[in-house]
């Protein structure tokens, strides 16, 4: 008896039925046209900061960013952040921003806290607790990130875990990385 090859996939939390009926629903038009695709610029977002602060991808406007959406409750998620905040810790000074867009539920700050310290995250988190990320960016599943170049171009995502070695996600960065920050 033969067995065909396994393969293997990035480790997603998948969203209800719900949610994922009304993330077909937004991808079909309506209020948000836009288009995901490497290549494009990102659409406009903004979100508050854990500590109650607006902040937005324009904010960021000339550095390279690497959007993360996850949720404390996502095991996928769990598992990523020792190598995102390894990449942060080892890549910022090159211009690299990090951003955590945690889509918890509302009411949950101290439990995002709690996890964030567990996890010694040390990069921003914005809190979404209405998750528009999800939609906005067609995230179907969690964890999701989009490497954003410094002239607000997607570069390169994934709905998964990242893995910093592999070799799209360090090609992608190591390009975004040396483009020189678009003139004011």
């Amino acid at each position: 008896m033969s067995h065909a090859p396994r393969v293997t996939r990035p480790r997603t939390c998948f969203i209800s039925g719900v949610a994922a009926a009304l993330f077909a629903a937004a991808a079909c038009g309506g209020d948000h046209p836009g288009q995901i695709e490497i290549g494009l610029p990102v659409p406009a977002y903004s979100a508050l900061t854990l500590g109650g602060a607006p902040a937005s991808l324009a904010d960021l406007k000339g550095r390279v960013v690497l959007l993360n959406g996850w949720a404390t409750w996502c095991i996928p998620c769990q598992r990523e952040v020792p190598a995102l905040e390894k990449l942060y810790m080892a890549r910022r000074a090159e211009g690299l921003e990090i951003i955590g867009v945690n889509v918890d539920v509302s009411g949950a700050e101290n439990r995002v806290r709690e996890f964030m310290s567990t996890y010694q995250m040390t990069y921003p988190v914005w809190r979404d607790p209405a998750d528009v990320f999800s939609g906005l960016f067609r995230a179907y599943g969690l964890p999701a990130s989009y490497l954003i170049g410094r002239d607000g171009i997607l570069r390169w995502h994934q709905v998964g875990e990242v893995d910093p070695e592999s070799p799209s996600f360090k090609t992608a960065l190591s390009a975004a990385l040396a483009e020189p920050a678009p003139a004011p």
